[in-house]
């Protein structure tokens, strides 16, 4: 497991929420099909050939044991330079609430001085007509897996198509330029929790605050067992069990504290902690 920073498509995320999670199919990279002689992520389309490979399952992840490495062979325009992924899904009635999309990216780039490409593409869609379509591009290297988060403004939608694609992309010269190797990982729907679901994600409560390290979760809050802590810039640095409704906190300083459950999968809200002498 790598260490991560979280990042809403634009912006540095210090003010944590989660909302109740909505499975994509495959979006955590888990399952894949060997396709004459290269291998593709279950229900998606790739985009390549028995000559270039552009998509690897890559053991470098942020949960579970695969995520999806995007990095094209191709050097000339015959062959398309870039390396892409796209996959269209429908959701049932109880998932299609849905808030943003969300997934892990890391970002290497072969010539820093050339610059990379990386784009992301969602097009929500009800009852078969297209919706405002989402685009995101970036040259940017990152160094660790990232969190993204996209809000999707459309209430109901019912299907989604989505497309990564990296570079290189193809210059006046009709040469691939901006060799680019992107990971992908846990790639979410995020859904809008209903009012119970809101109520119970946010009930636990946390004391003392500020504390010298022993913190104590509620008595009238049960089920959640275990708690993730993240720094100021979002990077998680530690996670252990909640243990008779408490557990420790290492260091000084202020943290974000987020608690799990195990059984129904939900988080609470995220928590500042201040730890003391």
């Amino acid at each position: 497991m790598k260490t991560i920073t979280k990042l809403s498509a634009l912006f540095l995320i210090l003010n944590f929420y989660n909302p109740c999670l909505a499975q994509f199919p495959n979006g955590g990279f888990e399952e894949w099909v060997m396709v004459e002689n290269y291998m593709e992520p279950v229900g998606w389309d790739t985009e390549q050939d028995t000559f270039l490979n552009k998509i690897f399952m890559d053991t470098m992840s942020v949960e579970g044991n695969y995520s999806v490495r995007m990095q094209s062979e191709s050097d000339n325009e015959f062959t398309d330079c870039r390396s892409q992924m796209d996959i269209y899904t429908r959701f049932d009635n109880e998932e299609s609430n849905i808030k943003s999309v969300s997934f892990y990216l890391k970002i290497e780039v072969e010539d820093i001085d050339e610059g990379g490409f990386f784009s992301f593409f969602i097009w929500p869609k009800i009852d078969g007509n297209n919706l405002s379509p989402v685009i995101w591009q970036t040259d940017q290297v990152f160094d660790e897996f990232t969190f993204f988060d996209f809000p999707i403004d459309e209430p109901g939608i019912d299907s989604v198509y989505i497309e990564f694609a990296a570079g290189p992309i193809l210059n006046s010269s009709d040469e691939c330029v901006g060799y680019t190797t992107a990971w992908i990982d846990d790639l979410r729907f995020n859904k809008i929790p209903t009012s119970s679901e809101e109520e119970e994600v946010n009930s636990a409560v946390l004391y003392p605050n500020p504390n010298r390290g022993v913190v104590q979760v509620a008595e009238n809050v049960e089920g959640f067992d275990k708690f993730t802590v993240f720094d100021l810039l979002g990077r998680k640095i530690s996670q252990g069990d909640v243990d008779d409704q408490q557990f420790l906190l290492d260091g000084k300083g202020c943290f974000f504290v987020e608690l799990l459950n195990l059984k129904n999968g939900k988080t609470s809200r995220m928590h500042r902690i201040v730890v003391t002498d």
